[in-house]
């Protein structure tokens, strides 16, 4: 049974009970906030209807954990590890995190290479040629400055680009002002190398907006007390990443976001993670020096050890024995609200959507299982059925065309394309006269 709630603004909790197998709704049920005494009271109603679980998978919230204690005890508990990760890379990552985006923010980098980004449009042109000068530095340009000027507005796109880089999952998986950080370090340090290399003559640099591009870049990488938080964060995010590969979930590069989950399938991967996991903690143990944010990340995971590694759950299944394995996260939660509040802001328009919340019965939930079609045959006996009921509901309605805003919202597919393979160093080396 995966159990979890949702709520936004100042509506209820929704909670809701999955089983896991057969991705039914169990129960859903509106409480005012995830305390204990309620969430009782909604479990023991669950126990009523459906018996004992085999197991529950749910997060890190105080109230589930001791609510599930109460009606539930010796039932096989694992905790969500999408969740434990999110919260020890918190406590590792969230303070010096905070005070680079408060840095970068305060020296307004992103307002300056905005500006930067349209006055060198307005030198060449416009966008669109200017566009066209960078897709354009790769086919051996003779003339120097449409060549500087199409590097120096591809490294504009490219510090774009990162500003709000990540794979999905949210911090602190993804840092995208870390990220942002470096890019202006590797670009810096890629302006240095052309202005050394002594191809474009220093009136032609300065014409080209070379020295005010590059001046922008410096100010950010002069500021020693910024250096010394990325260096902090760094560091940190070695201990994060090491623990992240171990639980193999969420890795960097991986395409599913917030869908994925996990790579654990097997007791055998279970038991290699268990041990890797004993290892990192003989590591961790012995950098405690360097920081103390580590020792809270040892008393996290002691803490939460049994739920982290319980093992598969043996039961009997129409006469056979057979092992369910479960999975180590709650994103079968995580997904049906998901699915829910997309279909609330599909019906509206508004993205925000308490009111849904305050207002719709708390039954809402229980919707999501008429998309499944064992679910159907199991209560009406034929889908037939339902869809005689649902016909005598039918009204007619219009569906009004979708018209699409052409505002530069993202960055343009052709762009990132070509920064795949923006090597101006290269291009500049490569220079035959």
């Amino acid at each position: 049974m995966y159990v979890d709630s949702t709520c936004e603004g100042r509506a209820p909790h929704l909670l809701t009970c999955i089983d896991g197998i057969s991705g039914f709704v169990l129960y859903s049920q509106k409480l005012i906030s995830e305390n204990q005494n309620d969430l009782e009271a909604a479990f023991a109603k669950v126990k009523q209807l459906f018996g004992d679980p085999l197991c529950c998978v749910h997060d890190m919230g105080r109230g589930i954990n001791n609510a599930l204690n109460v009606i539930f005890p010796g039932v096989a508990r694992v905790i969500c590890h999408f969740h434990l990760l999110r919260d020890i890379g918190k406590d590792l990552l969230g303070n010096a995190y905070k005070n680079v985006r408060k840095s970068l923010s305060a020296k307004q980098v992103y307002a300056d290479i905005r500006y930067q980004t349209k006055a060198l449009e307005k030198l060449i042109g416009d966008s669109k040629k200017a566009r066209n000068l960078f897709y354009r530095i790769n086919d051996s340009m003779k003339n120097l400055s449409e060549l500087l000027q199409g590097i120096l507005y591809g490294y504009l796109q490219e510090l774009k680009s990162y500003e709000y880089s990540g794979d999905g999952y949210g911090f602190p998986f993804d840092r995208p002002k870390l990220l942002y950080y470096n890019n202006i370090k590797r670009i810096y340090t890629e302006m240095e190398a052309i202005e050394n290399l002594q191809v474009f003559h220093y009136d032609l640099l300065g014409k080209c907006r070379f020295y005010k591009i590059k001046e922008v870049l410096n100010r950010v990488l002069s500021d020693k007390e910024l250096a010394g938080e990325v260096g902090d964060l760094e560091l940190h995010i070695e201990y994060f990443d090491k623990l992240r590969n171990i639980m193999r979930i969420a890795m960097p590069g991986d395409k599913k976001g917030l869908n994925d989950p996990g790579k654990i399938k097997t007791e055998k991967e279970l038991t290699d993670v268990e041990t890797e996991l004993k290892n990192y903690l003989q590591y961790l143990d012995k950098q405690k020096y360097k920081s103390q944010k580590v020792q809270a990340v040892i008393k996290q995971l002691e803490k939460y050890w049994d739920m982290i590694f319980a093992g598969g759950i043996k039961t009997t299944v129409q006469g056979q024995s057979k092992t369910i394995i479960p999975q180590r996260t709650n994103n079968i939660s995580e997904q049906f609200y998901r699915r829910l509040k997309q279909l609330l802001r599909r019906l509206h328009g508004n993205s925000n959507v308490n009111k849904d919340l305050l207002y719709l019965p708390e039954e809402i939930a229980l919707i999501e299982n008429l998309s499944n079609h064992q679910y159907i045959k199991n209560l009406m006996k034929s889908e037939y059925q339902l869809t005689c009921e649902f016909a005598k509901l039918d009204i007619q309605g219009k569906q009004l065309p979708y018209e699409k805003q052409e505002l530069e919202l993202v960055m343009p597919q052709k762009i990132k394309k070509h920064l795949k393979n923006f090597k101006p160093l290269e291009c500049i080396q490569n220079l035959k006269f």
